[in-house]
């Protein structure tokens, strides 16, 4: 995957970070991806100057005790799914879960992205992800 990197995203990936989480989620609204955008809440994977793949969380502290990073999204543009990107980016994600202290990241799948996350040894409850650094 030459002259790729993942780097948090700037407000100028903005309408490309939309598009591409709007063809997974359809619900994806442009406000809600500039706000975190701002926090540094995204992450993205470019080629080309174009959005190849990104995700988006939150970490949330639980009772003051330990936190939890929720993946609000996470998608790779159609055409290259199956390459291995979002391996790759389930991997980064869990190394930024480490980095910012959480104990376990969290998700909720699509049914279609099932076995892409079972495929990396992430536990489930219905359509519940999780995965934990301390196990």
């Amino acid at each position: 995957m030459s002259k790729t990197k993942l780097r948090p995203a700037q407000q100028h990936d903005a309408q490309l970070v939309t598009e591409l989480f709007c063809n997974i989620y359809e619900e994806t609204k442009k406000k809600n991806i500039e706000d975190m955008i701002s926090q540094k809440k995204i992450y993205v994977l470019k080629r080309k100057k174009k959005v190849i793949a990104a995700f988006s969380y939150t970490v949330y502290g639980v009772l003051g005790i330990f936190a939890i990073m929720y993946v609000h999204r996470l998608a790779v543009i159609p055409e290259l799914q199956g390459q291995g990107i979002g391996t790759m980016l389930l991997s980064k994600i869990k190394t930024r879960s480490v980095k910012t202290g959480a104990t376990a990241i969290f998700l909720y799948s699509l049914q279609r992205a099932r076995k892409f996350y079972e495929k990396n040894k992430l536990s489930n409850i219905w359509r519940y992800y999780w995965w934990s650094n301390h196990l």
